[in-house]
């Protein structure tokens, strides 16, 4: 358990105070006496321990009331869906051309920021990087400002295999989905790859899980850039190609996202479960307080 204002805790010493003087206004003893003491009296007399049970309720109210200004927080698992968006970003040295001004890469950094920004905040987006191979640089997350810092801290790498990166955006997707698409990948690329694997039979096992490839090419004809295998891509999962100036054409691409739904632990601030907790225990004191005043 942890605290958003854990200096509310030091003002839980004033219980074992409030107790302490409650104890010592018990001490007392009156010197005078009562003739013909009524019935009512008797009946407080005999009754000590309610009095009792009434301070021990106050006290424990005010005691959680305290405990709740301190904001706990507590690790409970709940509700989270996977269903979302992996941005597939080419890292590799071809993207520091400069056909796209300032840079290829500047310009994918910009694109894939303000897609971002165009999407609901209840999609999950994550994001993969790839040169020579693909890597997972942050999984699916609703966290925005580490999606934001995630693509202001891209560096280059080398090679340029995207193949490799819709590979590493398809492992980090979750297999299953309900009602609808257990995701979407959009891949920035400049469209050529060096190596055997072909590109074709990753996207058609993305096809088979219904995931589709949205493409966008990074360049301009002319400057190593080759945009029909990227088409090709899309075209085999039903994605869509854009070149990269017209990137925003893609802000739709979470439209059919199913839902894929795990538990997973979150901190949550349970302040509002206490104070209840409190409130119930107050006017549990104040309540029979008042009917002992009542009956007697």
């Amino acid at each position: 358990m942890s605290f958003e204002s854990p200096w509310a805790l030091g003002l839980l010493v004033g219980i074992p105070l409030l107790a302490g003087l409650y104890w010592l206004a018990l001490g007392g003893r009156s010197s005078g006496y009562a003739l013909h003491t009524g019935a009512g009296l008797l009946r407080v007399a005999a009754r000590p321990r309610q009095a009792h049970l009434l301070a021990v309720l106050y006290l424990l109210a005010v005691g959680l009331a305290l405990f709740a200004l301190a904001r706990p927080e507590m690790k409970l698992m709940a509700p989270t869906n996977l269903a979302g968006v992996m941005l597939a970003i080419e890292n590799g040295w071809a993207m520091s051309q400069t056909d796209l001004l300032p840079s290829r890469f500047e310009a994918t950094k910009a694109a894939a920021l303000a897609l971002v920004k165009g999407l609901p905040p209840n999609v999950p987006v994550g994001i993969t990087t790839f040169a020579g191979t693909g890597t997972v640089l942050l999984p699916p997350t609703l966290d925005r400002g580490a999606v934001y810092q995630a693509l202001q801290n891209l560096d280059y790498g080398g090679g340029n295999a995207f193949v490799y990166g819709l590979q590493a955006a398809l492992q980090a997707m979750p297999a299953q989905a309900e009602g609808g698409s257990p995701g979407v990948i959009v891949l920035f690329a400049h469209g050529h790859t060096r190596f055997a694997l072909d590109p074709l039979q990753v996207a058609a096992t993305a096809a088979k899980r219904g995931i589709k490839i949205y493409t966008v090419g990074v360049g301009t004809p002319g400057h190593d850039f080759e945009e029909d295998i990227l088409k090709a891509v899309a075209q085999t999962t039903g994605g869509l190609y854009r070149p990269i100036f017209a990137a925003s054409d893609l802000g739709q691409v979470y439209t059919g996202l199913g839902k894929t739904i795990v538990l997973k632990p979150k901190a949550t601030e349970v302040s509002g479960m206490v104070a209840l907790a409190a409130a119930v225990l107050l006017i549990l004191s104040l309540g029979l307080g008042t009917y002992r005043r009542q009956v007697v």
